[in-house]
């Protein structure tokens, strides 16, 4: 896919992600700088690897210090999650409480989840 190509999938990305604008974007932020974190929410792990093919940032972090991957963890989403990883996302980042995507996964049950996670070296 060229870069022109990615960048209108992102863009369509965000246009149909935009309902999910208070799930993920926080006051001030806005729906660009955190497309992934919406993609995420939407375990839409399509819409992620077009996002990272345009350039966004694997590990931004919201106004709530959570990363894309965090976002996918507590909605149990395992298609973005793994999406993520396979990107290089930093499995072990704790969100501005300190709780880490792993914390999240054993807290809520999401075995699977939890499993990917500890597979790519979630501690």
């Amino acid at each position: 896919m060229g870069r022109r190509a990615a960048i209108g999938v992102a863009l369509a990305a965000a246009a149909v992600a935009a309902p999910l604008v208070g799930s993920a974007i926080g006051m001030g932020q806005a729906m660009s700088d955190l497309g992934l974190h919406d993609a995420a929410a939407k375990d839409d792990a399509a819409a992620i690897r077009a996002l990272l093919a345009a350039g966004a940032a694997i590990d931004a972090r919201d106004n709530a210090g959570r990363t894309p991957l965090l976002v996918a963890t507590q909605v149990n989403g395992i298609r973005a999650a793994e999406a993520l990883i396979a990107a290089g996302a930093d499995v072990n980042l704790a969100d501005g409480n300190g709780v880490t995507p792993l914390h999240h996964a054993r807290g809520r049950g999401f075995a699977a989840m939890e499993q990917a996670l500890a597979k790519a070296g979630a501690r």
